[in-house]
């Protein structure tokens, strides 16, 4: 699936939509970059974790919760 784009004066370039549908990028995700002789290699990354967000779209998230501290018995 070989894609071309270009490089902008801003040293800015445009991911593909066919490459960012296939693997699931949305604004915001980071991705890692690295040199392999002379080409530019973009690691999406692991598989993404999905947010509670994500699948129950109406509900806010109002604050941060500890899950390890959550997961803990109650005595």
């Amino acid at each position: 699936m070989p894609e071309s784009t270009t490089l902008t004066s801003k040293g800015q370039l445009v991911i593909p939509k066919a490459v960012r549908e296939r693997l699931q990028l949305r604004p915001g995700d980071v991705l890692r970059v690295s040199v392999s002789g002379r080409r530019i290699v973009l690691d999406a990354g692991p598989a993404k974790t999905l947010q509670v967000q994500d699948w129950l779209p109406g509900l806010q998230v109002t604050r941060d919760v500890d899950v390890d501290a959550a997961c803990q018995p109650v005595e």
